[in-house]
């Protein structure tokens, strides 16, 4: 629910997703046709990380998708990580 609220507050204008029914994951796609490869390592000097959709393929053809992980983290990480990765996505 964390991850579901923080998306909805940073990322709606951005890209879509639906909530997991399990699992860990959301699989978020962005609107914009941008290969989130590129994005790995600007995320990762703001403090956030995802795996970009094309690792995450099996065929390799999702390059403005990404993958989140809410498993591991606390409320507060979660807003502050989406934060941080909106902050990532607009700076581009």
């Amino acid at each position: 629910a964390a991850m579901q609220s923080a998306l909805e507050a940073n990322l709606s204008e951005l890209g879509t997703w639906t909530a997991p029914a399990g699992g860990y994951f959301f699989w978020v796609r962005l609107a914009d046709p941008i290969n989130t490869d590129d994005l790995v390592s600007p995320a990762s000097r703001a403090g956030v990380g995802f795996q970009p959709g094309n690792f995450s393929s099996a065929n390799g053809r999702h390059p403005n998708y990404l993958r989140l992980s809410f498993a591991a983290y606390g409320i507060a990480d979660i807003e502050t990580g989406i934060r941080r990765l909106r902050a990532v996505l607009i700076a581009r």
